[in-house]
């Protein structure tokens, strides 16, 4: 794909969820892109089925007037869907398998394969993330077409199993289904509505690493008011810890999760990580945001604040006055990097 085009479909997606419903060149696209897709039964017709996507998307970006974005995302989201697939032949479960297991499934759920093939990228997993495509598109279909954003940022995060370090304790998430079906069951109590909200900022939300249990024990406590800022410092210091370098209770208690620390108290750390676990539980993006200082490091607590009408990211929240001039760094959920 070209840098132009790829850029330009960072700004239409934004427009997958509001396409212009029954849109004549749109449903056109879209008919003819199922049709593309349906077209493929083993790999030699993958080829085919790829030079067909690409003609089209050439043509429609080409022809399209500035009110039918719909038509051009749609058939550029086939194009790429089965331009991943070209890239990776060599996929685990082979290319026989991705055909029957993942394209026929997302053939019948569009608008979750538009969002899918626009948010996934080369350093994602591709054959992970077509598996638990698969999954969501076979096992819970009308819902992804519902929350298709939430479902694509699910396969993108969770392309691999998901796992990460708190100091000295390890956390992990559960299983995607299992996340997908929290959020879905639970969207009405939610601060925000995922339904609507942007794949970009979803992956902020499905990077959890609690179990089901903790996640609708944070949302019971603190659902009708969050409060993100407070939740960090709701956590009591271990104060031992950090000046006679003692074990700290919350890890010497052996079960790491937003309860314990809730419970015994912890370092910046987990006043961080529990505060950015809260927040996902009830549909807020966080972060964790690290940085380190001259003499110690620090973690400290971002989400997407909403005054009003507006939201922007909160950097602020446990970020002491001798780190405010210090660059933190984030995880980015769907690629690991540090930001």
């Amino acid at each position: 794909m070209s840098k132009f085009r790829k850029l330009s479909l960072v700004g239409f997606s934004l427009c997958v969820s509001v396409a212009i419903a029954g849109d004549p060149v749109v449903d056109a696209v879209q008919a003819r892109s199922a049709e593309i897709l349906a077209g493929v039964r083993d790999a030699g017709s993958m080829q085919q089925a790829y030079e067909d996507a690409t003609m089209l998307a050439d043509y429609i970006a080409a022809n399209a007037s500035a009110r039918q974005l719909g038509a051009i995302v749609e058939a550029e989201s086939a194009h790429r869907l089965l331009q991943l697939t070209l890239m990776h032949p060599d996929a685990v479960r082979g290319l026989d398998g991705i055909i029957k297991q993942t394209l026929g499934p997302l053939n019948s759920t569009p608008r979750f394969r538009t969002q899918l093939s626009l948010l996934v990228d080369d350093h994602d997993d591709i054959d992970g993330v077509f598996t638990l495509a698969g999954r969501l598109a076979g096992e819970r279909a009308q819902a992804v077409e519902h929350f298709p954003a939430l479902a694509a940022a699910l396969c993108v995060v969770h392309d691999n199993p998901y796992q990460r370090s708190i100091n000295e304790n390890r956390v992990k998430s559960p299983d995607p289904i299992e996340i997908f079906d929290y959020f879905v069951s639970n969207n009405t109590r939610m601060t925000n509505d995922l339904s609507t909200m942007p794949a970009e900022l979803l992956v902020h939300v499905v990077d959890v690493t609690e179990s089901i249990e903790q996640l609708e024990w944070a949302l019971n406590t603190y659902g009708r008011f969050p409060q993100i800022g407070d939740r960090f410092f709701e956590i009591s210091y271990d104060y031992d810890h950090f000046r006679r370098n003692t074990p700290k209770k919350v890890t010497e208690a052996g079960d790491y999760r937003i309860q314990s620390i809730k419970q015994y108290g912890g370092v910046c750390a987990d006043q961080a990580y529990f505060a950015e676990s809260v927040a996902k539980a009830c549909g807020i993006p966080s972060c964790y945001v690290r940085a380190a200082g001259a003499d110690v490091s620090h973690a400290w607590i971002g989400f997407l604040e909403t005054k009003g009408r507006s939201r922007a990211w909160n950097f602020d929240e446990g970020r002491y006055e001798a780190y405010q001039n210090l660059r933190g760094q984030i995880r980015d959920p769907q690629t690991g990097e540090v930001v």
